[in-house]
């Protein structure tokens, strides 16, 4: 959706043609529990598959430009062993195993539409350049209406298999009847391989536009943009070939494995209210990027220039973002009373290495932020103010930062984003609600309940403007009524009052000047009917 002040939020696509999804979910668990004296043994076996394809057309325009069409098909099995003390004792403990394998396959097809090569023709003329695709495609020697046919598409697939496992263990002592001192350790192992493939038929993507031949006397390397949001030719080449994997030069698989732990003394004041204090440490492996912008490390040019496997046009950024460290420190309180609870958390996180993921329009790009660090205040309450009418408020407030981010792309040109605020994350978060129960008759409860969310103003995005933030201020509301027989009835409206805000934003490729979003859900009306037994 286009960022006009003006139509963002008319909720109205220009479609070539009906969008297409199909999303096919199922799986199985067994859980087996068995009791022997003093202690248990609890295995969970899972396996899950969920199989999905659309086709969309994705050039967000009236013409007929781009149209896309995926799949994605995931396969995963896991596996939990835990053998665990029973009973009151002054030491518990818990031992388990924990293993897990996936195969990922999924990839797209950017199929060129019959308004393609006019586009750009148009793009080049309002520059003052008419007929310069067909000019270039003389000077290479080629078939004039090869650029940009509408017979061209870029296929891009992916394939992922994943096996890792994790031993772990916790401790709890209780070092007297109020005070409890709990310790938990964990090693995980983490392997990912990859296969990933395009075939790319449009030719002009794979030209070498940095070479010595001219147009009209100039290099055509060196061609200047045009006019104000009109592209230079090196730019019209947005989806330059990918390399595949494996190669002789880079290396398609990880293996990451990491020690955590976990320490957290509570105590017990009354039998109202519970103190803490934490300190964990936490562990994400690499994360490959399976999208049209998987490329090589700029460390490995020589090598793939040396072997001679260089893509025309080789774009480089990355294949994966490296595993991520965590570090975390609470302390907090846990409340109980007769009408009401209050618990409330004050934190301090830390993360090496945070990975970072940006849509830039034809893929995302995958990058390791040197440290990441948020220090913050959450709570939540209910309270009960008589038997039929009952509160809750709950908030989080948090001051996030980049404190180290050299590099970061995504953008135009690597920027140091060092110090910043990360973008999409709310420093205020705060939702309430009201809730009435009510007897209708003898045999029939009902409600009624509404819901508040507001979340503060923050940058929708790392690569869009300033200017494009997002503030929620959402009501809910709903109404219900439960009959004895277990059917249950329920009225409901999201966003009553009409919020308007967007998800998420990102620079769409050919279209410069111009940024895309997706808004948010308009004012909705529903009702749901279901029976229980």
């Amino acid at each position: 959706m286009d960022l006009d002040e003006t139509s963002s939020f008319a909720y109205q696509s220009t479609l070539n043609s009906d969008p297409i999804n199909n999303v096919k979910d199922g799986g199985v668990s067994l859980q087996l529990d068995i009791d022997f004296e003093g202690y248990a043994f609890t295995s969970i076996s899972a396996i899950r598959n969920n199989e999905s394809d659309f086709m969309n057309d994705v050039d967000y325009t009236t013409l007929d430009i781009l149209t896309e069409g995926g799949y994605t098909d995931i396969d995963t099995m896991t596996q939990e062993f835990r053998l665990a003390s029973t009973g009151e004792r002054t030491f518990e403990w818990m031992f388990g195993a924990y293993i897990f394998h996936e195969e990922v396959s999924t990839g797209d097809t950017l199929y060129y539409g019959n308004d393609i090569r006019n586009y750009f023709d148009v793009l080049m003329a309002a520059g003052g350049a008419p007929g310069l695709l067909e000019g270039v495609e003389g000077v290479y020697g080629i078939a004039p209406g090869t650029f940009f046919s509408n017979t061209s598409s870029v296929s891009s697939d992916f394939e992922q298999e994943n096996d890792a496992y994790s031993l772990f263990a916790s401790f709890d002592y209780h070092i007297n009847d109020q005070f409890t001192a709990i310790f938990g350790v964990s090693y995980t192992n983490d392997q990912k391989e990859l296969k990933i493939s395009q075939n790319n038929t449009d030719v002009f993507s794979s030209l070498d536009l940095e070479n010595e031949l001219t147009l009209f006397g100039v290099p055509i390397g060196s061609i200047p943009t045009l006019a104000p949001a009109v592209p230079t030719l090196e730019s019209l080449q947005f989806l330059p070939p990918m390399l595949g994997l494996p190669n002789s030069v880079e290396d398609n698989k990880t293996d990451d494995s990491k020690t955590t732990w976990s320490l957290r003394l509570a105590y017990e004041i009354n039998d109202n209210i519970n103190v803490f204090a934490t300190a964990a440490t936490g562990f994400k492996a690499s994360s490959w990027n399976l999208s049209r912008y998987s490329s090589p490390f700029a460390t490995d040019q020589d090598a793939l220039v040396s072997a001679g496997i260089e893509e025309p046009n080789q774009v480089y950024g990355g294949r994966y973002a490296s595993p991520e460290e965590a570090k975390v420190y609470e302390i907090g309180i846990k409340t109980q009373f007769e009408n009401g609870s209050f618990n409330a958390t004050l934190f301090d996180q830390t993360i090496e290495g945070f990975q970072s993921s940006i849509f830039i329009g034809t893929g995302y790009v995958l990058a390791n932020a040197g440290k990441q660090s948020t220090q913050g205040f959450e709570f939540d309450s209910n309270y009960n103010i008589t038997d039929d009418w009952s509160v809750t408020l709950a908030g989080t407030f948090l001051d996030p930062v980049y404190d180290s981010f050299e590099g970061a792309s995504g953008l135009d040109d690597p920027v140091d984003l060092s110090g910043e605020q990360p973008a999409g994350i709310h420093e205020v978060s705060i939702s309430a609600g009201m809730v009435y129960n009510f007897e209708v008759f003898n045999g029939a409860n009902g409600y009624v309940r509404a819901d508040y969310l507001y979340e503060s103003d923050v940058k929708v995005a790392e690569n869009t403007p300033e200017s494009l933030t997002r503030e929620v201020n959402t009501v809910n509301a709903s109404t219900g009524l439960a009959f004895d027989n277990g059917v249950s009835v329920q009225l409901w409206v999201r966003n009553l009052t009409n919020d308007e805000y967007l998800l998420s934003a990102f620079p769409p490729p050919i279209q410069a000047g111009s940024f895309n979003g997706y808004p948010n859900q308009p004012r909705t009306f529903g009702a749901n009917v279901s029976y229980q037994f």
